[in-house]
Formats: C-alpha cells, structure tokens, sequence
C-alpha cells in the first residue's frame, strides 16, 4: 500500500531530500518527485499527482509558508496534506502555519523513525490510507 503514496519533498539542500528520501524508502515508501524551491513544487503539483508534500519553511523563491498558501487556495491542491520540516522552532510560526491549514510541523533535525510515524500518522488521519 505504501508503494501507491506519492511523496513531493521540497527543501533547498539536496542532503536534507536525501536524509528524508532515506527514512521513507526503509519504511516503505517508494514513490517520489524532488523540489528545490517552493516554485518548483508548485509547477509539479500543478501537472502531477502527490498524495503528501514534504517542504522546508525556508527557501529561496518561495518559501514553505508561500506553498501552503498556494495549495490552500487552489482547488486542485487544496487537499493534499503538506507537513512542514523546518529548524525554525517559534512557536508564533508553528501557530501561523497551523492557522494556514498545515497538517503537521516537523523540527529539524528529523529523527526518521518519528518522521516516518508522522508522515503515516498524516495519511491516515487525511484518509490517503
């Protein structure tokens, strides 16, 4: 079933899609796009199909916050579940993005087996699985 689940993760730093790559190919996953900005996760949401979005909060162009708006006010997006992977830690951020209509807030650095259990603990609660 999680060979189905296809995963856009954005983030700017090739090592963290990588690290998180990692942790949900051992679990499972096996069904992935990559962006390096939230411009580039845009246009492949836009022409693609994802179950999840991973995205970084802070990244050149357009940052997590920027996606999150973008996929809440576009019909075709609006219900995809987006979790964000972020260092910044402030809980007025946290508050705002949760207000925006994130699913989840993940703080860097990840540990996989919680990321993953998240990532899971998401899909079910948004009915993907």
């Amino acid at each position: 079933m999680l060979d189905k689940i296809k995963i856009l993760i954005v983030d700017d730093a090739p090592t963290m899609r990588s690290v998180i790559k990692g942790a949900l190919v051992n679990a499972g996953f096996v069904n992935f796009d990559e962006a390096d900005n939230g411009l580039v996760a845009l246009d492949k949401l836009n022409k693609d199909e994802f179950h999840l979005v991973l995205c970084d909060l802070d990244m050149p162009k357009m940052d997590g916050l920027g996606v999150l708006r973008d996929m809440r006010t576009t019909e075709k997006l609006e219900n995809i579940p987006l979790i964000i992977i972020s260092a910044i830690a402030k809980p007025e951020k946290v508050i705002q993005l949760i207000e925006e209509g994130v699913n989840d807030y993940i703080i860097k650095p990840i540990k996989p087996d919680a990321l993953v259990q998240r990532v899971k603990d998401v899909l079910k609660d948004t009915k993907v699985i």
